[in-house]
């Protein structure tokens, strides 16, 4: 997450990078020896579960509720959070799928590995697009720069607290 950001675009920026190492890394699932992708595998999901989880998580907690109080807009924070479910269920089993490749690689796990890589871009890019085309017109509507700063401020140091607490 980039320091400072001031839109849902240049917030979501460093994501982006990261997702499409994320879909270089899938594309090698079975081309490349899992124990060669082992430390990718791990890398991928300490992003994920680190910075991509507890910036989705502080993202509900700090704009969707002012998007609501604001706008009125309801449905909106329903998807979102929607997208923030699946993408947790997807990097709890790219865990369990990374520590079964450990004790039991077989082709089935590195199927398995690939699909739900494949599913964390396709989610977190849909997200994105989301948040970036629908969020940050309500924003741009709702709230002068200097709000605009606190709020971005209060989404990183959310962030960062829940990242802390799993670290």
């Amino acid at each position: 997450m980039k320091q400072g950001a001031r839109s849902t675009k240049e917030e979501h920026e460093a994501f982006r990078a990261r997702l499409a190492e994320i879909e270089s890394l899938a594309d090698s699932i079975g081309e490349v020896p899992i124990e060669e992708l082992r430390p990718r595998l791990l890398a991928a999901h300490d992003f994920l579960a680190h910075e991509v989880m507890p910036h989705a998580v502080a993202e509900g907690v700090v704009v969707l509720p002012l998007i609501r109080r604001e706008t009125g807009e309801r449905t909106l924070g329903v998807r979102m959070t929607q997208c923030h479910v699946q993408l947790s269920k997807l990097v709890d089993e790219l865990e369990a799928l990374i520590e079964r490749s450990q004790k039991e690689p077989s082709r089935a796990t590195e199927r398995d590995l690939g699909r739900v890589l494949y599913g964390v871009t396709m989610v977190l890019s849909a997200h994105l697009a989301e948040a970036d085309a629908e969020v940050e017109p309500l924003l741009d509507a709702t709230l002068s720069p200097d709000e605009r700063e606190t709020l971005f401020a209060a989404v990183d140091k959310a962030a960062h607290e829940l990242a802390d607490l799993y670290e």
